[in-house]
């Protein structure tokens, strides 16, 4: 759900008032949905953190960064529907 909530090209946000209006029947103010959609980009980017974290611990596990290494990531790590995901832990 953080996706469609980043992801709403509209200026009055009007994917994230189908969201709460559907999901929790519930009636959104422009500056909430502002909020709502800032607080998931924020979640998007500690979860890209943490997924890199991970990577970053077990290559320091095995002594790997003394060697010099490279990490590769296919589909199976991130979720499809979130494809920043990828592009934020590199960041």
């Amino acid at each position: 759900m953080t996706c469609l909530l980043r992801s709403d090209p509209t200026d009055e946000l009007l994917m994230i008032i189908g969201i709460f209006t559907h999901f929790f029947a519930l009636e959104t103010t422009l500056a909430e949905r502002q909020f709502f959609r800032a607080l998931a980009k924020l979640i998007g980017k500690r979860s890209a953190r943490l997924s890199a974290c991970g990577i970053a611990a077990i290559v320091n596990k095995k002594g790997l960064l003394e060697e010099g290494c490279s990490v590769g990531a296919d589909g199976s790590l991130y979720n499809v529907r979130i494809a920043v995901l990828g592009i934020r832990a590199n960041s």
